[in-house]
């Protein structure tokens, strides 16, 4: 599941919770759960700002006195997801696993592309080309 935001023929921008899965041809398809509403109004509820809360209080580098909800916008709370996927990492110990492909002649660490591309297809879901572009 995700939060989608779309923008309407009157250039209103909605956000969504929607579910990816494959139908029986084994395409990826979208099914909107349910709608938040209208974005601006979205940000102004009690929920977005529980969501900013949460969100951080999962970055313990943050300076939680200094913070002002009113003033914090959907991509300041968003932009926390990695964090989510750094724990489950961590819990699978999959830097362990990847660090038995490590070699001599490679000069990246397998492990860290490998979790940037993880992150960077769940939380912006595109090609592996499209990464690629996106980081260079």
């Amino acid at each position: 599941m995700f939060l989608k935001i779309t923008k309407s023929a009157d250039k209103t921008d909605y956000i969504y919770v929607v579910e990816s899965y494959r139908d029986d041809k084994g395409r990826v398809r979208h099914r909107y759960l349910f709608s938040l509403g209208k974005l601006k109004d979205f940000i102004s509820t009690s929920v977005f700002k529980k969501l900013a809360q949460k969100a951080l209080a999962v970055d313990s580098s943050f300076n939680k006195e200094g913070v002002e909800l009113s003033c914090l916008s959907e991509a300041e709370v968003l932009r926390y997801g990695h964090l989510v996927l750094k724990r489950l990492w961590d819990m699978y110990g999959l830097d362990e696993f990847f660090s038995r492909f490590r070699n001599k002649r490679r000069k990246f660490d397998i492990s860290k592309v490998v979790f940037y591309m993880a992150c960077k297809h769940i939380l912006e879901p595109q090609s592996k080309l499209g990464m690629y572009e996106s980081y260079a």
